[in-house]
């Protein structure tokens, strides 16, 4: 899928929507009692346990030792987030794209 550079306030992560692990979402579930696709979707939503959520597990994955997610808060505009464009791989490209001798 993609890769987001999210920043809120000082702290920034990179987040790899395909590097999520049965694990990962184990602790999602813990700390927020989110399903994999409510987390996801909640997070599009702007739903504000998703969004608390969204910051525990950033902060978790770049190795802070989490609070508890219901104490995390925040103004919404001071969250922050960005595509990360990545190069096409040369397996990617069209066989017609190469050039002729």
């Amino acid at each position: 899928m993609a890769k987001l550079k999210v920043t809120l306030g000082e702290e920034s992560w990179i987040y790899d929507t395909d590097a999520t692990t049965l694990k990962d979402l184990f602790a999602i579930k813990s700390a927020t009692g989110l399903n994999g696709t409510a987390f996801n979707g909640g997070i599009e939503k702007m739903e504000p346990q998703a969004l608390q959520g969204f910051v525990w597990f950033l902060r978790y994955k770049a190795g802070v030792q989490p609070n508890d997610p219901t104490q995390i808060d925040f103004v919404l505009s001071d969250l922050k987030s960005e595509l990360i464009e990545e190069p096409e791989s040369d397996d990617d490209q069209d066989p017609k794209d190469e050039p002729t001798p």
